[in-house]
């Protein structure tokens, strides 16, 4: 494996996972105002 491309998975995990938690924390938001 290239280390480089090991990197580059490594960020795209970090964010994905930043990204999908901010969805669910905008989600519970979302949600808390609707009730």
């Amino acid at each position: 494996m290239i280390p480089g491309f090991i990197i580059f998975e490594i960020v795209f995990w970090v964010l994905y996972y930043i990204v999908t938690r901010n969805i669910k924390s905008d989600v519970d938001l979302w949600n808390d105002e609707q009730e």
